[in-house]
Order: C-alpha cells, then sequence, then structure tokens
C-alpha cells in the first residue's frame, strides 16, 4: 500500500547509506585513527582525519557482499563505480560526524540501556529469555570477552542517541505489547496535518480510466534515408564528440584457481591419507529413537506418593520387558504425557546432548539393544519407563564409494597451496624482471593474453580496438575495471614500459599486465564510424518524426472530441499516483493533472524517443477513507518527516564540525592512487 511514497524518498539516501554496511564503532574520530598511520585524508571533521585507509575498508565490505550476493554475475566494472564510491565516502563522512559528536557532546549508555539491548539479542537467549550461560558462551566461542563487548556495545548505543531518537515514535500500545523492553511512549518531533494526510490520501486514490496510443520513433526509422551526403555533414561539424581517447594495446596474465589446478597431480596414497583422517566426514552417526511412559509427581507430592509413583512405573517397565511390540499401546493408555500418549510415546530421535531432560536421553544410551526397555527414570516431572524403539548403528562409507569426492578436494588443498606458492613467485619475476611477462610464461606457465583498447576511462569500441578488442574479451570486465586502468596508465607502465604490480581482481584471481603499444588520441576515420553516425542520424530523425505525428494527432482529437476513439488506442487502464501500471512518471504526471471537471481530455507527452497521446475518459475521486488506511499513511509520512529532521540535524553536526572531504576524495572517486582491491606488492 501507498508504493507512491516509498518510491519517493530520494532526500532519504543519507539513512539508506548508513544501512549499506555495519556502524562504525568509533569513541570519536581519534579513537578509531590512532590504528592508522601515514595514511591520507579524505576528510576532516572537527581537526580529527577521516583516512583512505578507512574508506578502503569499507569499499572493501561494499565490493565483498556485492561479490557474495551475485557470485558467478559479479562484475567489479559494474560495482566499483565512481557513484558507489562517492555514495560511500557521503555515508563515511557521516558516521564519522555521528561518531565525533557523541564523544564531543558526551552521549552515554546507562547500565540499564545496555542490559536491556543484550537481553534483546536471540542469540543470548534460551527458552524466550536472556540465559547469562549462553551470553558467555557466545561471547567465548567469538574470542570475545564481556567487558569488551559490553564497552562496543555502550558505544554503538551512544553513537545511535546522536541522531535517532529524532523523529522516533513509539505509541503507547507498541510499548504495551512489549512487556520484555519496558519503553515510554513518545512522540515524533513533526507531525502531518490531518488535512494533508486526507488530501494526499485523496491524491493517491484518484483513479482514471485511460487509453494510450503510442506513435513509436522504431516504426518511423525504417522510412528514414540517410545519405552518404548527411553522414560526411554530421562528421565534419560534430567529428570532435567521436575522438577517441588515448588508449593501449596491453599483454597480461593472469592467475587463478583453473591456472593453479592445471597440473597438480592426486595419488592414492594422497587418498587414503585424507579418507583416514577425516572418517567423521564420511560416516552416519549412530541414532536412536525412544518411547517413553510417564507416571507424574506433583512437586509437592509426600513420599508415600512418590513411592506409589515409583511402584507403578515399576509395574509398567515389566510388563513392556515381557511384551516390548505392546509398549505403544502401554503408554496411550497409562502414560500421563499428553504430549505423547496419543503417539504411544515417541519422543522422537534423541541428541543425547541437547535433549531437555538429561536422565531420559541418559537412559535412551544406556540401553544396549532396540526394543530394550528402562528401569524406572526419575526427573523434575515424575518417573519415566523409557523404550529404545529404534537403533541405527553409525556407519563409515566405504573408500570406494567416496574415492571421486576425496581426490577432488584434496586437488583444491593441494591447488590452494600451489596458487599461494605460484603467486609468491608471480609477484619476485613480475618486479624482478620488470620489462617483459615473458618470464613469468617460462617459469609458471601462465599464457600471455593480448587485448587492445583499454583507456583511461574505458574500454574504446572494438572497430577502433582492431584485432583483440578489449571491449570483446571473455577478459573484458577484469580490464575495465578501475584498478587496472590506473594501473596500465601509471608512468612507469605507460612511458617506461614496466610491468605493473599484481592486481587482485577477485579473491584468487591475480593479474599483471604490460603496454605492448601506446595509441595517441585521435579522430577516427569516416569509414570507421559511418554506420555510428548514420543510427544516430536516423534515430534522431525518426524521433522527430514519431513526436511531430503524435503531436498532429493530439492537436486533432483536441479540436474534433470524437465520440469514438480512432484506431491505434490500447486497451482501457485505471491508473492513479498509486498504481501506475508500468507508465512512465512524465506520463503518469500529465493524467493526474487532468481534473474531474476536465475529463473526457487528451494529452500528450514525450516518453525518450516515442510520444504518447493519453485519452482521459473519465477521473474518479478516492471513496471515504476508513481510519486504518489515514493512520498508515500518517505513520509514513510522519517517518519521513522524522527523517528529514534527522538529515537537517546531521547538516547541522557537519557545519558545527566543521566537516568536509578533502581533495583526496576526488581522487578516491575517480579510482585513482590505492584501494582496498588494489595492487599487492
Amino acid at each position: 500500500m501507498f508504493d507512491f511514497i516509498r518510491n519517493h524518498k530520494r532526500w532519504m539516501q543519507f539513512i539508506l547509506l548508513l544501512l549499506i554496511l555495519p556502524s562504525f564503532v568509533f569513541v570519536g574520530v581519534q579513537g578509531y585513527t590512532t590504528y592508522v598511520s601515514q595514511d591520507q585524508d579524505v576528510a576532516v571533521v572537527d581537526g580529527e582525519p577521516v583516512t583512505r585507509q578507512m574508506f578502503d575498508r569499507m569499499l572493501g565490505n561494499a565490493l565483498e557482499q556485492e561479490r557474495q550476493r551475485l557470485g558467478s554475475n559479479y562484475d567489479p566494472a559494474q560495482v566499483d563505480t565512481p557513484a558507489l564510491r562517492s555514495a560511500l565516502l557521503d555515508s563515511l563522512l557521516q558516521q564519522a560526524v555521528i561518531a565525533q559528536a557523541a564523544s564531543n557532546y558526551r552521549f552515554s549508555a546507562s547500565d540499564e540501556a545496555l542490559r536491556r539491548h543484550i537481553a534483546q539479542q536471540p542469540y543470548f537467549q534460551q527458552d524466550g529469555r536472556f540465559s547469562p550461560e549462553r551470553y558467555r558462551d557466545v561471547l567465548a566461542s567469538q574470542g570475545l570477552s564481556t567487558s569488551d563487548y559490553e564497552a562496543s556495545v555502550r558505544g554503538r548505543i551512544a553513537i545511535d542517541r546522536v541522531v535517532e531518537p529524532i523523529g522516533a515514535r513509539i505509541d503507547p500500545q507498541q510499548a504495551a505489547q512489549n512487556p520484555w523492553n519496558p519503553v515510554k511512549p513518545i512522540d515524533v518531533s513533526v507531525r502531518v496535518p490531518d488535512s494533508v494526510v486526507r488530501a494526499l490520501y485523496a491524491a493517491l486514490r484518484e483513479t482514471r480510466d485511460i487509453q494510450v496510443q503510442s506513435f513509436k520513433a522504431a516504426d518511423f526509422a525504417p522510412a528514414i534515408e540517410i545519405t552518404q551526403a548527411d553522414i560526411q555533414q554530421w562528421y565534419d561539424a560534430n567529428g570532435e564528440a567521436l575522438r577517441l581517447p588515448e588508449f593501449v594495446d596491453v599483454e597480461y596474465v593472469v592467475l587463478d584457481e583453473a591456472a593453479a589446478r592445471a597440473g597438480v597431480e592426486v595419488s592414492d596414497d594422497d587418498i587414503q591419507s585424507y579418507y583416514d583422517q577425516n572418517k567423521s566426514l564420511y560416516s552416519t552417526p549412530e541414532r536412536r529413537r525412544a518411547s517413553h511412559i510417564q507416571i507424574s509427581v506433583d512437586e509437592k507430592a509426600s513420599q508415600a506418593e512418590r513411592d506409589a509413583a515409583l511402584a507403578r512405573a515399576k509395574a509398567l517397565a515389566e510388563e513392556a520387558r515381557k511384551d516390548p511390540a505392546a509398549f505403544a499401546k502401554l503408554a496411550r493408555e497409562n502414560s500421563q504425557d499428553v504430549g505423547s500418549a496419543a503417539n504411544g510415546g515417541d519422543l522422537g530421535w534423541i541428541d543425547r546432548a541437547s535433549f531437555p531432560v538429561t536422565s531420559i536421553a541418559e537412559a535412551v544410551y544406556a540401553i544396549p539393544e532396540a526394543g530394550g526397555v528402562s528401569e524406572p527414570v526419575p526427573s523434575r516431572f515424575g518417573y519415566h519407563v523409557v523404550q529404545l524403539s529404534t537403533l541405527e548403528k553409525a556407519q563409515v562409507q566405504p573408500l570406494a564409494d567416496v574415492r571421486s569426492t576425496i581426490a577432488e578436494e584434496v586437488r583444491t588443498q593441494k591447488a590452494g597451496a600451489r596458487f599461494a606458492e605460484q603467486a609468491g613467485k608471480l609477484t619476485s619475476l613480475v618486479y624482478d624482471q620488470r620489462d617483459s611477462l615473458q618470464p613469468v610464461t617460462d617459469t609458471l606457465g601462465l599464457k600471455i593474453r593480448r587485448a587492445s583498447g583499454v583507456s583511461r576511462n574505458d574500454l574504446v569500441n572494438a572497430k577502433a580496438a582492431g584485432a583483440d578488442a578489449a571491449i570483446s574479451s571473455p577478459d573484458a570486465a577484469w580490464l575495465n575495471s578501475a584498478r587496472v586502468r590506473q594501473a596500465v596508465f601509471a608512468n612507469d607502465v605507460l612511458k617506461d614500459g614496466h610491468n605493473t604490480g599484481l592486481i587482485e581482481l577477485e579473491p584468487n584471481k591475480l593479474i599483471a599486465l604490460r603496454v605492448a603499444k601506446v595509441h595517441p588520441s585521435a579522430l577516427p576515420e569516416l569509414a570507421l564510424v559511418s554506420d555510428e553516425i548514420r543510427a544516430k542520424l536516423r534515430n534522431e530523425r525518426a524521433s522527430e518524426a514519431a513526436r511531430a505525428a503524435g503531436k498532429a494527432a493530439l492537436a486533432g482529437y483536441q479540436a474534433e472530441k470524437p465520440a469514438t476513439l480512432p484506431h491505434g488506442f490500447g486497451e482501457k487502464l485505471e491508473v492513479s499516483r498509486e498504481r501506475a501500471m508500468g507508465l512512465q512518471p512524465a506520463l503518469l504526471d500529465a493524467i493526474s493533472a487532468v481534473h474531474v471537471e476536465d475529463a473526457p481530455a487528451f494529452v500528450g507527452v514525450e516518453n525518450g524517443p516515442d510520444y504518447e497521446v493519453v485519452y482521459v475518459a473519465d477521473v474518479t475521486p478516492a471513496g471515504t477513507p476508513n481510519a486504518e488506511d489515514l493512520n498508515t499513511l500518517r505513520g509514513q509520512l510522519d517517518f519521513m518527516l522524522g527523517e528529514g529532521e534527522k538529515a537537517a540535524t546531521l547538516e547541522a553536526l557537519k557545519q558545527v564540525l566543521n566537516a568536509k572531504l578533502l581533495p583526496e576524495a576526488q581522487r578516491v572517486i575517480a579510482g585513482e592512487g590505492n584501494d582496498s582491491q588494489g595492487n599487492a606488492s
């Protein structure tokens, strides 16, 4: 509901950026930057530096998240863009401002707030409640002490308190429904007037019945004739727009998992050794399923009552041993465990370590054979007669069944070690013999690959690049990465003919390059760009023809006001600001400008290269809103205004703390200099 609201939150971008990565845990910016030395600063907040190393870590995390999310579809050239870097820089600066404000103005978290926050975390809870033992165990498993963790949490809470309470909203009903987290009802700092909420509701829900006639440029294109004279004229007047930048042809080698695996041999001894050392991986552990008969005993029962219950349990155990197959019948008739009696006392598969009643679990694992029945087992619920209903012995898969799997695993392990070894040798080779990649081929057997058309900013088109065009290469995404382009245009590589350093494209994927040929910036010959100019001119003229035809049709419809629509209009659609039905925003805006008293009416709008004429047959006002819809919309508007207040507060803090980006930030955005995935030395 109210998608229109959710789709128009551009000014909330800074909040969304803060969600890209986990927040820094600062106690002032200085507390973080003490770990960084001899680093370039990209920003400054209250005199404290925000360093490039901090940005590189943020960028590295963001790229790794995208790599994991996209898998084999990950394309660093499409992800690591100036737009992403600029957004991350803004986010980094904002986080630093908030952290510095928390430090300067002594924001803190009380012991009560700390306890409440920790108690709410699901991973510290057992049976829905905070467990001190689980808390300590979880922290210990992560190598954290309680004091360090609690100090970190205090820092995060303090930082959150700088801007989060502005515009916060916790209503009384929410507070009442959460007794484990007692909070006081608070209201937003700004509220949208009821009249505005109702007016916006009416605008969003107002519907219009429309039909669209499209004048597509593509339909006019076949009739457009472009002469060679047209092409020559455009080339003479605008040829500079097609000037090719300086570009280079490169030679390069790639070390990846596939290269490291090549030639790896796995012997029978390797397979046998791995199998012997990892039999648990190929074993099915023993499993035990059990049933029980429960004779309940109240906690306040007398000793006589307890003795009577025990005697009854012993009698049932004796009866069960005489006829183990009848255990389920005995359980249905005698067990006082409501949860399992109807199922013949079945308790399912018993995990010795996690079963909630330890005495029962121990009894199950003490019974030697399936069908066996235990003596009465005491617990806080009473006494239990336990039967081992199913026993599945542990089994180990024969080596023959897993040989191919083990061979692949051993090969992968050996390839990993070989990759590390070759990476070390490759590093030495590209640096020690900097004028050629041939020693790499001679020593490591890596094939020298070739590609042409790499410029400072992108890859040039295939025609201009010629043979081995980088843009057509399977390695195009790598060659177009900012790190690669930056490396090949470094002075020592471009002018002195040296190899680049190693560049990590992805985990376990390294590349080293050298420039084979430099192509100065030049205006391409007309023959190379003739087809491109022809297509451009045809598209422009087809678009002009489509728009002219559409505007002429619109003028005719508006003058004639036809009683029936002519041929060419599509099916009837009901649209609103909330339900755009796939219409472009400009078209929807034009349609929405038709008021009740104006319908029926014709409107037209340019839609990219095309032109759309829309017949608005009728405008239906929104119905009477119900309280739930109004409250939902009001909540969204209040939230948006609250976020606006946060944004304004953050901007004010930037001014107070004199927070600003430094010139180095522009180099970061352009992908110049070292970065999180840069050269490895």
